[in-house]
């Protein structure tokens, strides 16, 4: 078992998106984004499996395609495979949360892990 405190992953460098992987296993991975405020991720994409996103903590946009919703603390977002997508803050930081099954695309994505003080993968 484990058992993981989402809210210990909030100290992180101004500007910044940090993508945290405290649990993984052969067929799925919990995975831990924080974005800081006034800060964006890169165009991403997913090919292969849908994404689920939780948001534990703040607020800020979600571009799927070419279509933007503003996002906030409760609130789950469904990334169908295939579509590009990208995350966006301005005056607050978002903290979300998605458990999703390991495809191959999904391990190259993780490919530059480092330990952390736990030894689970990290990936800035």
């Amino acid at each position: 078992m484990e058992i993981v405190d989402v809210q210990k992953y909030t100290q992180f460098k101004r500007g910044s998106v940090f993508r945290e992987v405290p649990i993984i296993t052969d067929q799925t991975m919990a995975t831990i984004l924080l974005i800081d405020s006034g800060s964006k991720t890169t165009d991403l994409n997913h090919p292969q499996k849908d994404r689920i996103y939780y948001v534990v903590k703040g607020h800020g946009e979600v571009t799927i395609d070419n279509e933007t919703r503003d996002v906030k603390e409760g609130d789950m977002i469904l990334i169908p495979k295939g579509k590009h997508h990208k995350y966006t803050t301005n005056s607050h930081r978002l903290t979300m949360i998605s458990i999703n099954q390991i495809d191959d695309v999904t391990v190259k994505d993780i490919s530059k892990p480092k330990k952390t003080r736990a030894g689970k993968m990290a990936v800035n």
